[in-house]
C-alpha cells in the first residue's frame, strides 16, 4: 500500500465489498447517509486499510466527522 498517494475505491480491485463502501460513499456525497464509524473486519493483509484510506480520501473524511454505524465484512 502507498499511503502517501490518494487512491480512489474505483482503484481497488478483487474486493466485492468495496462496492458496497463505494454505494456507501455516493450516499454520504447526496447528503442521504453519514458514518462517523465504518468497520471493516477480515483477515490480515487483505486490503482493509487501503479500503479505508480511499474511502476517506474519497468523503474529505477529517476530524469532527460526525453520523451513525456502518460494518463490511471482508471474511
Amino acid at each position: 500500500m502507498q499511503a502517501a498517494r490518494n487512491l480512489r475505491l474505483s482503484e481497488i480491485v478483487g474486493q466485492p465489498p468495496v462496492r458496497h463502501l463505494q454505494a456507501l460513499v455516493s450516499e454520504i456525497k447526496a447528503g442521504r447517509r453519514m458514518s462517523a464509524l465504518v468497520a471493516l473486519a477480515g483477515d490480515a493483509g487483505i486490503g482493509k486499510t487501503e479500503c479505508a484510506l480511499a474511502m476517506a480520501h474519497e468523503i474529505g473524511c477529517h476530524d469532527g466527522y460526525a453520523g451513525g454505524l456502518t460494518f463490511v465484512n471482508f471474511i
